[in-house]
């Protein structure tokens, strides 16, 4: 993987990251906030549209499956960066959210970076 390609996965995860970010503090006030269902559902989602940014940044750039641990390395680098950033100063950065909900964003952006790396280090889909 080139110096290139490691910036542009690293742009492209700092950007899905920071959209999954707007939408959850978008989402987290008035009614949303009062049911945790309805918010653990909209962060499941962005975090799923999180995991399949990945592949098809992958495929744009033409990612070799041997160069894939590292791109997903360098996408998902600035995701859990930013959330540990959210997490350990959340009463500077985010004085209206509640705590549980940004425990379960927390957790759920742990989970997505998780699943992008699972699915970089996956095996090739062996044709039958």
């Amino acid at each position: 993987m080139s110096k290139q390609d490691g910036f542009l996965f690293g742009f492209a995860g700092a950007l899905a990251w920071a959209c999954a970010t707007l939408a959850f503090l978008g989402l987290t006030g008035g009614a949303v906030a009062s049911s945790p269902g309805q918010d653990l559902l909209n962060l499941f989602l962005a975090s799923a549209a999180l995991a399949l940014f990945f592949p098809i940044t992958a495929r744009v750039r033409r990612t070799s499956r041997h160069g894939r641990a590292l791109a997903g390395l360098a996408f998902s680098a600035p995701g859990l960066v930013g959330s540990a950033i959210l997490a350990v100063n959340a009463q500077a950065l985010l004085p209206g959210v509640a705590p549980e909900a940004l425990a379960r964003y927390v957790a759920l952006s742990l989970a997505g970076s998780t699943l992008i790396l699972v699915q970089a280090l996956g095996r090739p889909v062996e044709p039958a």
